[in-house]
Order: C-alpha cells, then sequence, then structure tokens
C-alpha cells in the first residue's frame, strides 16, 4: 500500500477510474516483514502499427509483465 501511495497520481487512477495492480514482494526473516520489490499497473498493449523492430518500445503494458520486467531489472542490478 505505502509504494503505490509514493507513486505520483500521473497514470493512477481517479475518482471512478479503475486498472489492474501487480508486484512481486520478498519476506524479510530478519525483520519479520515483507518489501516490495516491483510494483506495476496496467492493461494495454500496443498496436501493430506502433511497435518497434529496434526493441526500444515496451510493447506490453499489463501489470504483470510490467511488475516482472522490473523484477528482472533489480535481480540483474543484484548480480551485476
Amino acid at each position: 500500500h505505502k509504494s503505490y501511495e509514493a507513486l505520483p497520481k500521473t497514470g493512477k487512477p481517479q475518482g471512478h477510474e479503475w486498472t489492474v495492480l501487480a508486484g512481486i514482494v520478498a519476506f524479510c526473516n530478519e525483520q519479520n516483514q515483507l518489501q516490495c520489490i516491483s510494483i506495476g499497473t496496467g492493461t494495454k498493449c500496443l498496436g501493430a502499427a506502433k511497435m518497434s523492430s529496434e526493441g526500444n518500445v515496451v510493447n506490453d503494458c499489463h501489470a504483470e509483465v510490467l511488475a516482472r520486467r522490473g523484477f528482472v531489472k533489480v535481480l540483474m542490478e543484484q548480480i551485476a
């Protein structure tokens, strides 16, 4: 909840709007608490006309895909 509240209002649903939220959390045994590792919101994919063959555009913006991409980034930073 704190991680979501910390996000800027841009892109978050307002009033009667809604969106899908996905996240990946880790449990810390030492502190006996959960830590948000990655969070994503979204429900869309780009249409074929907007897709890029160069890999410089995120084609799938579904919440679970974005949360996974963020998690993979964290893992890559950890092993680098």
